[in-house]
């Protein structure tokens, strides 16, 4: 799935660039779009007491969009494996890459919190696109030694319509950090 995005003021920062957590917004928007499209929507996850969460997100960003540039998010689904619903997205601006970004996504029960397989869920993807894989997502986590701390408490503003803080908040509080 393909979509157009202009960068407006609101989605920068102080700097002119878009912002890190405004652009992983977008993209799960276009995601979810394409769920929807694919038929395994609010239909068959929200609506049912079910709901998506991110498991991992790993990228590449070479450049961040500016206020005034268009934009296109183009994302795809792969094959699912056991839990897990890879999902590949691209950033581009002028046919150039911007951005990569592989995440792993999941459906669990929005009471238990617990991962659902696929064929409890009828939510099974067995065929996917065949476009280029740019990136392969890490298994490993690299903690990264810093100095800094700060404490902060999750607000309502923090929290998404699946109940807890969405990802994207956490950049934002990163950013803030650093």
């Amino acid at each position: 799935m393909k979509r157009d995005f202009r960068v407006i003021d609101w989605y920068t920062d102080v700097t002119g660039y878009m912002r890190l957590s405004t652009l992983l917004r977008a993209m799960q928007d276009v995601a979810g779009q394409d769920s929807e499209n694919l038929g395994f929507g609010k239909d068959k996850v929200f609506n049912v007491g079910r709901r998506w969460v991110i498991s991992r997100i790993a990228g590449k960003i070479k450049h961040m969009p500016k206020c005034d540039e268009m934009i296109q998010i183009v994302t795809w689904a792969e094959k699912n494996k056991l839990f897990f619903y890879p999902r590949f997205t691209a950033v581009t601006k002028n046919g150039e890459t911007c951005l990569e970004c592989d995440t792993i996504w999941a459906i669990i029960d929005a009471e238990t919190r617990k991962p659902l397989l696929p064929k409890d869920t009828g939510v099974i993807i067995d065929e996917a696109p065949e476009l280029e894989k740019t990136m392969k997502i890490e298994s490993k986590v690299i903690v990264l030694p810093t100095t800094k701390s700060l404490e902060r408490k999750v607000l309502f503003t923090d929290l998404d319509v699946n109940n807890h803080m969405n990802n994207t908040v956490y950049v934002d509080w990163a950013y803030d950090l650093l």
